[in-house]
């Protein structure tokens, strides 16, 4: 062998040597990025129900902190930048003159009493800015996030840390039902600390997701003492669920979404262990809905039987239209389309729902009178509260764009050796998407 060969060698060695050290580093980075945002995020779940300017000034900081330690590692394509970039500008259209558009029927007539509504097509400005600026704040954080890649071993770390904090809090909010324990940033006596019992739901049906999805490669890998943990962990989740829990939402995305998880994982991953589990999980979780005596119960019999309530004063051949699932939602959102079609192209501006939304209320009050006296804050759907607010156009823009990353995804992983973990992740996301039909769980910054 020539020196000149023996050299070459030496640094093409030394080549592959940098290069898994800088992959190394990368995903040591990207670890402690995702740890960091998990924290964050359960950070806000629990400090939901605080001073609000305060809350996102708190979080806010922590993100940029970890961005800042932890920049993305890897280029995002051209064609998400692009995406993100037209659902935000489709968002501010709002802060256009209103003379660019047509003025809608109930701002004529503010001001012919005397009101002024500004000359932006928006009315409140400064809380659409607000909005605005907590948007592309939210955006900058999801762009990082798809910046960092993580190996098959440190996603499953991850996955199992997130597990175990949503069954702590799960566990805790159960403590303090059982204890009457107060805390002074919750906003109801209801499970949870959200100011909405659907919301706290939602947090825990993707818990549970994870928890299947991490439970099945533990078991599948032969690790007993982190599968007997994780088994622990989704347990208190389904019991928190099933025993505690009185989102009729809650239960049915819970068993919608691991049916349809035990259905896609495909004939490669179906042996007999992952069967046996999830056989085991639907009985367990059976039983104890079955034996527990809670809310959820009453709620749902009602909503099989439609026992909603149907007022006075209309007639027989309209009772029919009440009596539906969605209760007053149902009318919230016929109100919401009236809005929506008044102006179709900018919306009325981020943050405006519940100053213009009582000049719409016919449905509603027809259903329940007391709406007429109390404030609407959105419209029961987080789709239709972008709609309304920033233009369909915007709903339409962020609807593609995540159903191309979840199809891009499930290409992607579904011949991985995480697919079990990486499926439950993607029907997770989907768990908020499916759930911010009907409410809006895509408004609390920590889910």
């Amino acid at each position: 062998m020539s020196k000149e060969d023996s050299k070459v060698r030496r640094k093409k060695r030394r080549r592959h040597q940098s290069s898994e050290n800088r992959g190394i580093e990368s995903d040591n980075k990207s670890f402690y990025f995702f740890i960091g945002l998990v924290v964050i995020a359960l950070f806000a779940c629990v400090s939901s129900g605080g001073p609000r300017q305060g809350f996102y000034g708190i979080v806010f900081l922590l993100i940029g902190t970890l961005i800042a330690l932890f920049p993305p590692r890897f280029s995002i394509p051209k064609w998400i930048l692009l995406g993100t970039g037209l659902f935000f500008l489709a968002s501010s259209l709002s802060l256009l003159p209103r003379g660019l558009t047509s003025t809608p029927a109930w701002r004529i007539h503010l001001e012919s009493l005397g009101l002024d509504t500004g000359k932006l097509i928006t009315p409140h400005p400064a809380k659409s800015i607000e909005l605005l600026f907590i948007i592309g704040a939210v955006l900058i954080t999801a762009l990082c996030t798809l910046g960092h890649r993580l190996s098959r071993q440190r996603l499953l770390k991850v996955a199992s840390f997130f597990l175990l904090l949503v069954a702590a809090y799960a566990g805790i909010s159960m403590l303090f039902i059982e204890y009457q324990w107060k805390w002074a940033w919750d906003p109801n006596d209801q499970f949870g600390f959200f100011g909405n019992r659907n919301h706290m739901a939602t947090l825990m049906v993707i818990g549970s997701l994870v928890g299947t999805g991490t439970l099945s490669l533990l078991i599948i890998r032969k690790k007993w003492s982190l599968a007997l943990i994780s088994a622990t962990a989704l347990g208190i989740l389904c019991w928190a669920i099933l025993g505690y829990s009185i989102s009729r939402t809650g239960i049915l995305l819970f068993s919608v979404l691991q049916i349809s998880w035990f259905l896609l994982l495909g004939k490669k991953f179906l042996n007999p262990k992952i069967i046996t589990s999830f056989l085991v999980l639907v009985l367990m979780s059976t039983i104890l809905f079955v034996v527990s005596d809670t809310q959820l119960e009453e709620r749902l019999k009602q909503m099989v039987k439609l026992e909603e309530s149907v007022p006075d004063n209309i007639s027989n051949a309209e009772k029919e239209s009440y009596q539906n699932i969605l209760g007053l939602r149902k009318f919230i959102h016929t109100d919401t389309y009236s809005m929506i079609a008044n102006e179709p192209w900018t919306g009325s501006g981020p943050g405006s729902f519940e100053f213009i939304f009582p000049q719409y209320k016919k449905e509603s009050i027809k259903h329940s009178p007391h709406v007429n006296n109390a404030v609407v804050l959105h419209p029961e759907s987080n789709w239709l509260d972008l709609s309304a607010e920033a233009g369909p156009m915007s709903a339409l823009l962020l609807a593609l764009l995540i159903i191309a990353l979840l199809f891009f995804s499930f290409r992607k992983n579904r011949k991985s050796r995480s697919w079990q973990l990486c499926l439950a992740c993607i029907l997770g996301i989907l768990c908020i998407i499916v759930h911010g039909l009907v409410d809006v769980p895509g408004q609390k910054i920590g889910i």
